[in-house]
């Protein structure tokens, strides 16, 4: 069950691509809009002092103190907060 093809010529792919224009723009500005919100909001809250990222480094080093001071309750509490800061 063989079945062949025709060659298209670049005029027919121009066509078809500009027949799904918006299938093709649409995805294209919605990613667009996403990183740049959000970049935004990353930015905002890092001016507001929610950096989670360095919020999280902050709780990995507490989290080594507490364990060099054989702190297991503290580590523990520690470990309980980075949980939750990587859930979300």
């Amino acid at each position: 069950m063989s079945v062949e093809f025709r060659q298209r010529t670049p005029g027919e792919y121009a066509k078809i691509a500009w027949k799904r224009k918006w299938l093709i723009i649409l995805p294209a500005i919605a990613v667009a809009v996403a990183v740049s919100w959000s970049s935004y909001f990353c930015e905002l809250l890092r001016g507001l002092g929610l950096d989670v990222p360095g919020a999280l480094a902050g709780l990995q080093v507490l989290r080594k103190d507490c364990l060099a001071r054989n702190d297991q309750l503290g580590a523990a509490d520690i470990d309980d907060r980075i949980a939750r800061i990587r859930r979300g």
